[in-house]
């Protein structure tokens, strides 16, 4: 039987091995962060099929231009505007994910501010032709405190501010939130939260791959997510209506 927890284990403990790799040696955080934001990119192309690209780069429409964006998923059939090494510059039609990677937040207010700023960069370019239904996650190497229920609230504004949906955050070593409409009977119609036991970033990747191609859903979903142990707690909130945040025991 293949030792599924070990293996994703591993994967986080690459994340954890190089994350201040660079910081230990130079105090230059924008190259700290560029550095994080490779390393996720190294990791995806062993991971996601060929049909894909992964650089970082911009999404150009008729009217308007997106925020250079950390991690840019397009479609390698796609025409590209631009393309050298790892910079891409498309059009949305090119575009299948868009990750945003920071290394950690220690207040509400910072967490709120940048999932805010995410949703109002794919709210320039969402309306264009094919852009609507594309995968939007944010990777944060460190949690920094218990901010489950801020990021819940936070991501529930970002879709009533600017009608974009965020679909997938790992948020530090255990910690993951990603869209959901029900879990066995239970509606959701809104986002989850809960802790993976040291798995986020192997999960973060599965949601990524099951969004991205259809045929791993069941099979990825299967080898990748935590098994969740039967009264493990996880946190909801629905996309419509108040502010409430739910707290429901995995049956």
């Amino acid at each position: 039987m293949p030792n599924l927890e070990a293996y994703n284990k591993s994967i986080q403990a690459e994340f954890i091995a190089i994350k201040d790799r660079v910081r230990n040696l130079i105090n230059h955080y924008p190259t700290d962060g560029a550095f994080k934001e490779s390393a996720l990119r190294s990791v995806l192309r062993r991971h996601l099929p060929e049909l894909f690209f992964i650089g970082t780069g911009f999404i150009v429409s008729r009217d308007n231009c997106s925020k250079q964006i950390d991690i840019l998923i397009v479609d390698k059939a796609a025409p590209r505007l631009f393309w050298d090494g790892d910079l891409v510059i498309v059009t949305p039609d090119a575009v299948k994910a868009v990750i945003e990677v920071k290394t950690g937040m220690s207040s509400p207010g910072e967490l709120e501010k940048e999932i805010l700023k995410v949703a109002e960069n794919k709210a320039v370019w969402k309306n264009a032709h094919y852009a609507y239904n594309k995968f939007l996650g944010i990777f944060f190497y460190e949690s920094r405190g218990d901010h489950e229920e801020a990021i819940l609230k936070s991501l529930k504004k970002a879709n009533t501010n600017y009608d974009v949906v965020i679909d997938c955050i790992a948020f530090g070593e255990d910690v993951l939130l990603h869209k959901q409409d029900k879990i066995n009977d239970k509606q959701i119609d809104g986002w989850v939260s809960y802790n993976t036991n040291g798995v986020a970033a192997a999960s973060f990747i599965a949601n990524l791959i099951s969004f991205l191609y259809e045929p791993a859903r069941l099979t990825y979903q299967s080898v990748w997510l935590p098994s969740f142990a039967k009264g493990s707690n996880i946190k909801s909130i629905k996309k419509d209506g108040d502010e409430k945040i739910e707290t429901f025991s995995f049956e």
